[in-house]
């Protein structure tokens, strides 16, 4: 079926158009124009948990709306579901386009400090739910899967071998004691996002007024979120700058007390100290998977070339192992 014909199965006003639409890895997603307004069409990745996502769904969408910020309200089909499912499997959402701002990587330090008290208030919101999440994806940020997959590579029949890069595979053997040491020093779990870039954070007027992208609400580490947000948005012509990222924190603990439970230090060196750690370890985490990526024919991320691939997990790496700050990366 196409675009427009999965479209009718949600909704009945006219389409005008479905044109491809976004960067994301995993969903195929398109945005369709018509005479009520603009709707987002997604066709999940094969090995979403349709029964995970609605109940998650069900769990963040009141406590988003507690905190006034804006999520996807997904839209029920024709036969009163969340998902419609083709013959062949593939199963679609939809859900009304969110009015809002997704800023370049440059932010501004006013921008900044909105973007971690925004935050702040999702930590908060998620951190109400009146159950655990049930991760879709439950090996997210772990890296002793990521690194058991990787192994994993060189015994079985997917492995490219033209591709391999012994610099990085030494980076990986050499760095991978202290990244799981690194896992294992975080505080106390509580709810997060699990995708917390930029392309996932919604401005209006230079404040945070809601995010995208759920499916990965996970238990998780705040100190991560917050390391992921940091890797898209803290750059400058290509380095990464730490000024900027201490905006940023310190932006988020300012607007910690509106009641949030995200369980993380309430002092700013303190806290700074933990995210750095969560962003080397997340870095290294990347790295890994876009160098798996690059050397198996079974791929993870969509639309990039081997050639990208490499580049992204180098610098990833690089940045991970020397821990040196400001220092050069490959923007998400």
């Amino acid at each position: 079926m196409t675009p427009l014909e999965i479209c009718r199965e949600f909704i009945s006003c006219k389409i005008e158009s479905a044109s491809p639409f976004g960067d994301g890895h995993i969903n195929e997603t398109f945005l369709v124009n018509t005479e009520n307004g603009r709707f987002v069409c997604q066709r999940l990745g094969s090995k979403m948990d349709t029964a995970a996502l609605e109940k998650n769904f069900r769990l963040y969408a009141p406590a988003c709306e507690r905190f006034g910020l804006v999520y996807p309200v997904w839209i029920k089909n024709n036969d009163g579901n969340f998902f419609y499912t083709e013959s062949d499997g593939n199963r679609w959402r939809m859900y009304p386009y969110l009015e809002g701002e997704i800023l370049p990587s440059d932010l501004s330090g006013k921008n900044l400090c909105a973007c971690g008290q925004g935050i702040a208030r999702i930590h908060a919101a998620l951190n109400t739910m009146q159950d655990r999440p049930e991760p879709v994806y439950p090996m997210l940020h772990d890296l002793t899967y990521y690194y058991e997959e990787y192994q994993k590579l060189f015994e079985g029949p997917y492995l490219i071998k033209e591709n391999r890069d012994a610099g990085m595979e030494d980076m990986i053997s050499s760095g991978i004691g202290r990244m799981l040491q690194t896992a294992r020093e975080y505080g106390p779990p509580s709810v997060v996002h699990g995708d917390m870039k930029l392309a996932n954070i919604l401005f209006r007027d230079g404040q945070v007024i809601g995010f995208l992208d759920f499916d990965t609400v996970m238990v998780g580490y705040p100190e991560e979120d917050l390391a992921d947000c940091i890797r898209s948005c803290c750059i400058r012509d290509g380095i990464l700058d730490k000024d900027a990222a201490d905006v940023l924190i310190r932006g988020y603990l300012d607007n910690l007390p509106i009641g949030g439970s995200a369980k993380v230090p309430r002092d700013f060196e303190e806290l700074s100290k933990q995210v750095w750690k969560a962003f080397r370890k997340i870095c290294f985490e990347l790295g890994l998977r876009y160098y798996t990526d690059a050397i198996s024919e079974k791929k993870h991320f969509r639309r990039t070339s081997p050639g990208y691939r490499v580049a992204k997990a180098g610098s990833l790496l690089n940045i991970a192992l020397s821990g040196k700050y400001p220092c050069a990366i490959v923007p998400a």
